[in-house]
């Protein structure tokens, strides 16, 4: 399997072999382009003097985030892989499915609840006898585990080495780079080139740190993830669900939920599958609630929608809600609860993920703005994004946008197949699938596409754009097999080529402007059907 995969991705034959296509289509869509910047403006000017928030620096810290969720979650992938091979080693009971359920009461997890207590012991030390003695006790509890599992101090560093990488405790960013540089050998090599190699994943974290050096990550869900790239990985990939994580800036007030992308055949299956099915809000929290009346919001593809919003696994909590309606739990939580002792309240919500995740990211941030239910504006920045909705769930998106419910930036590479596809559903009759947001779309700078990036904007009822970002949605556009133009070095790469241009792009601006989107933001937002609830 890895040899097939490998001689796919870099057989020095891929561009040459659709280069005549691809030449085909860019010389036109160069010509269309500038026929369409004389008659109808030029979409690369719109400018701010005085710039709020450039699409530059809003989309920059959601890429290292998208890049950070793929390493991480292999790495802790391979980490639960070698802790499971080296308990049975040692003759040790272990989960034998892919979550590593901490309350199992299977060896593994007893030696790890012994090592947690004597950490947490550990920190709580003060000078007073009564925590000494806690400590001390721990130590004793967890000398007995090690005689009676009959290992060695050395295997309980081992153990606790794996412990550290694959809990599902909260983690600064700077302790995920440590993991990272350390262990990074754990990773299959030909993933970590295949997404940009250790110096690439490493710059993303310490961008990252740079920013805000106290942020973390609160929570990370990959409970039923294996490895990726081997025979195994894909199997058990179509038992996997949903992966994303939670991060916290108390620094830029900001709550990041990042969702990763296609790594697994459950992932392509999911990405596979576009027949359509009715968006509707909430999703599945119960079978009584799923029976009871719950408004839809239009058509989107059938696979997408399963993924984030159907039910799931009973997972670690016993819980078999869907991964949406979870994580708008742990974000009305962080908004509300003060966890860790901070108040919360006010912070922005964003929303982001690459390939299949940026997909899953404008689902989950329309169910957020759906009900507008923590009053405020969802930001959701997407990265090679598949189309997902029809042209009735863009309507929705429309008046989500008015209400200033919601504002996406729609993140695309020109010759990446994957943000043009699936351009229409697989139902007998089939349906257009619509993208939303704002697009910026990166190219590399050449003799044919001379600029960095082109911007466009779904205008609502206008005929001109609809024709000219129909050109560039073109299937042709994205003949292209590399799949290298679809990863997120290649993203960095057109992105920071592109960083004075977008550093003069102002965001918020450029959605207040009507000669762009075709509508005004409502004075008084418009009461939601959903809102009956």
């Amino acid at each position: 399997m890895e040899e097939i995969i490998s001689s796919t991705i870099t057989a020095p034959s891929v561009e040459l072999l659709t280069a005549p296509v691809r030449f085909a289509a860019g010389v036109p869509l160069a010509t269309a382009e500038a026929v369409f910047n004389t008659f109808a403006g030029d979409t690369k000017t719109k400018t701010s003097e005085n710039i709020r928030t450039n699409i530059y620096d809003l989309a920059n810290p959601r890429l290292d985030q998208c890049c950070l969720i793929y390493l991480y979650t292999e790495l802790r992938s391979a980490t639960k892989k070698l802790c499971k091979a080296y308990a049975k080693k040692k003759g040790m009971t272990f989960d034998d499915e892919d979550d590593f359920d901490m309350s199992a009461g299977l060896d593994s997890q007893v030696l790890y609840d012994a090592l947690k207590e004597v950490d947490t012991c550990s920190k709580a030390l003060d000078g007073t006898p009564e925590n000494y003695a806690r400590y001390q006790e721990s130590l004793k509890k967890l000398k007995q585990k090690q005689e009676d599992f009959n290992i060695t101090e050395g295997d309980v560093e081992v153990f606790k080495q794996y412990f550290e990488i694959i809990s599902k405790e909260p983690k600064k960013y700077t302790d995920i780079k440590k993991e990272v540089v350390l262990y990074h050998k754990y990773i299959n090599p030909l993933f970590m080139k295949s997404f940009g190699g250790k110096q690439f994943n490493v710059q993303a974290i310490e961008d990252l740190v740079d920013r805000d050096e106290t942020s973390f990550v609160h929570y990370i869900d990959d409970d039923f993830t294996s490895t990726s790239l081997n025979v195994s990985g894909f199997i058990n990939g179509l038992q996997s669900e949903v992966v994303y994580a939670i991060c916290v800036s108390d620094n830029t007030r900001t709550i990041s939920i990042v969702f990763r992308g296609s790594v697994n055949m459950n992932d392509w299956i999911s990405n596979l599958n576009a027949k359509l099915v009715d968006c509707k809000f909430p999703g599945y929290t119960t079978e009584e609630a799923e029976s009871g009346y719950r408004p839809s919001f239009g058509k989107v593809h059938e696979g997408f929608y399963t993924y984030l919003f159907g039910k799931t696994k009973v997972g670690l909590n016993g819980s078999t809600k869907s991964k949406g309606e979870e994580i708008m739990g742990k974000i009305a939580a962080l908004l509300n609860d003060k966890i860790g002792g901070v108040d919360r309240k006010g912070y922005e919500i964003h929303i982001t993920g690459h390939s299949l995740g940026g997909a899953l990211s404008t689902l989950m941030a329309s169910r957020v703005a759906a009900f507008d239910q923590f009053k405020t504006t969802v930001i959701n920045v997407s990265f090679a994004s598949p189309y997902f909705g029809d042209q009735t769930f863009r309507e929705s998106f429309y008046k989500w946008e008015q209400a200033k419910y919601i504002k996406h930036l729609r993140m695309s590479n020109y010759e990446d197949i994957v943000p043009l596809i699936p351009f229409v559903s697989t139902t007998i009759i089939p349906v257009p699938f619509k993208h939303v947001g704002l697009n910026i779309k990166l190219f590399n700078k050449s003799l044919v596409h001379q600029y960095h990036y082109h911007m466009s904007y779904p205008k609502k009822d206008s005929q001109i754009d609809a024709i000219r970002n129909s050109i560039h949605s073109s299937i042709f556009n994205g003949f292209n097999l590399n799949i290298f133009f679809h990863l997120c070095d290649e993203y960095r790469k057109r992105f920071d080529a592109a960083k004075d241009d977008l550093k003069s792009l102002d965001f918020d601006a450029l959605y207040g402007d009507s000669n762009i989107t075709g509508w005004e933001y409502d004075a008084t937002p418009p009461e939601e059907e959903g809102k009956k609830e």
